[in-house]
């Protein structure tokens, strides 16, 4: 078995859902959270450096990925954003991790299950580093990501949980 077969596996439904439409900023943009989550998930488990998880992806971009035959190509993925997140999110963990735990109700983001807490620290670098992207916009473009992976109660957790940060973040700023 390759080295990533299961990761790439692991991917394939998100890939699907970008190969089907590609070109438009949204397409490019849900492509480049995907691939944020994808560059994570290698350093999260792969002990990656943020520059070693940046270079496979420029590694194998053009290469296909898992059997879906399609290579990432310019037009599914918007590298400046997919960089930005990756970047972002390594750098301010310490900062997303103690947000999301107070959107969690005070538990641990270590106890969340490994795909969902990178989703929820690229959805919180979103909410709250990036005023120029729409909370709503965010929280949904992180709870579709989630439903290409899970069933049942995930993406409503992950809805719930972007959706109290975005609050929260929102409250803040008025108060």
């Amino acid at each position: 078995m390759p080295r990533y077969a299961a990761y790439e596996e692991w991917l394939r439904p998100l890939f699907e859902i970008i190969m089907a439409r590609s070109g438009s900023r949204g397409v490019r943009r849900r492509g480049s959270r995907l691939a944020a989550v994808q560059a994570l998930y290698q350093m999260e488990l792969a002990d990656k450096t943020v520059e070693e998880a940046i270079d496979d992806f420029h590694a194998r971009r053009l290469d296909s990925v898992g059997d879906v035959g399609e290579p990432i190509t310019p037009e599914t993925v918007d590298e400046p954003f997919f960089e930005e997140i990756v970047r972002a999110v390594a750098s301010g963990l310490d900062r997303y991790d103690g947000e999301l735990e107070q959107a969690l109700e005070r538990r641990g983001i270590d106890r969340v299950e490994v795909i969902l807490r990178l989703i929820l620290r690229a959805g919180a670098y979103e909410i709250l580093d990036r005023p120029d992207i729409d909370p709503p916009l965010s929280i949904n473009e992180y709870v579709a990501i989630s439903e290409a992976f899970f069933g049942g109660t995930q993406p409503t957790f992950v809805n719930g949980v972007l959706d109290r940060l975005a609050r929260e973040t929102a409250g803040d700023e008025q108060g």
